[in-house]
């Protein structure tokens, strides 16, 4: 299997263990603090460990900042919804092998095995759609396939994990709605 096969197929499968860390987007200037457990449960809070939205088997949830519920949606199973939060986009499936877009979907040079923030990674650098004005740099965690980060070609991070772990054990009632 070629490098960009590889990387499509990791890049497209759904992440199948729990998944902890910060995330921090340079261009919102937001960080949020990202749990995650298979199939699809998330727990996301702000840079002040804000409760901001809630994933359960059931419903999402999105908080304000204070706290107060501003936000509830049944569940549906034709529909995912973000909570306006930009954490899940680095965990989940991104299909590289059929894009729906042409959003950052074709290599423009070779995949290459990299460490990125101690783990063992994937870096490829992605073509810009005709409306972008410059290819992006994505890197791929190996054991998890969570995308780690974003960055420029330049090495500047765009939206990424500044600290992660992966296959952790989480509290009981991690994603319990307040």
């Amino acid at each position: 299997m070629d490098g960009w096969q590889r990387f499509a197929e990791l890049a497209g499968a759904p992440v199948r263990t729990t998944v902890v860390g910060r995330v921090h987007s340079t261009e919102l200037g937001v960080t949020e603090h990202v749990t995650f457990a298979p199939p699809d449960r998330w727990r996301i809070a702000d840079g002040v460990d804000r409760l901001r939205f809630l994933a359960d088997a059931d419903a999402y949830y999105r908080y304000d900042e204070d706290g107060a519920l501003a936000e509830f949606r049944p569940r549906s199973s034709d529909t995912w919804y973000s909570g306006m939060m930009e954490s899940p986009a680095l965990i989940r499936p991104r299909h590289l092998v059929a894009p729906i877009d042409d959003d950052f979907t074709a290599p423009l040079g070779p995949v290459e095995e990299v460490t990125y923030l101690d783990r063992a990674a994937l870096r490829v650098t992605l073509a810009p759609p005709e409306r972008k004005p410059r290819p992006v740099v994505q890197y791929l965690d190996l054991a998890s396939g969570v995308t780690l980060a974003y960055t420029s070609t330049d090495g500047e991070p765009l939206i990424g994990f500044t600290e992660i772990a992966a296959g952790v054990a989480l509290p009981p009632g991690t994603f319990r709605p307040l």
